[in-house]
């Protein structure tokens, strides 16, 4: 066998030299700027993992199945409520209100299960878990008599 070394085309490297820019190029860009001391020496960064694509099927298809769960939840509770002599329209409100609480509050969880870095600040939870509260008293409201 032949040696074709010497043939081989030669591999490109990882990082390709500019020089320094040219005058040029420093008017053309605009503005300037330097990352000399952007970084803190000894300051701690969060380093936010991505979200895999399993992880989300896995938390839409518990949310499917929590509120499959939480329909059939809403029904019984209105006919509770109908069975306490509670007014239809009443009952109805009740039972729609557990369900949204329900809801919310299974969304809630899915999204802290998923991130917590990410969705466990009070930005995300704070709107969801106070609608989820707000709806879950509204339906306590609406079961009395």
């Amino acid at each position: 066998m032949a040696d074709n070394s010497s043939n081989q085309n030669p591999q490109p490297s990882d990082s390709i030299d500019l020089g320094p820019p040219t005058e040029a190029a420093k008017t053309e860009s605009g503005t300037q700027f330097s990352v000399e001391g952007a970084i803190e020496e000894g300051a701690t960064y969060a380093v936010v993992d991505p979200i895999s694509t399993r992880d989300i099927a896995i938390a839409g298809v518990g949310l499917i199945v929590a509120m499959v769960l939480f329909f059939m939840l809403k029904r019984t509770f209105e006919l509770w409520c109908v069975n306490r002599r509670v007014a239809p329209n009443k009952a109805k409100l009740a039972g729609t209100m557990l369900f949204a609480g329900l809801t919310l509050l299974s969304v809630a969880v899915a999204l802290y299960f998923l991130s917590p870095v990410k969705f466990g600040v009070a930005l995300f939870m704070g709107p969801l878990l106070s609608l989820s509260a707000a709806a879950l008293a509204m339906a306590a409201f609406n079961a009395r008599k």
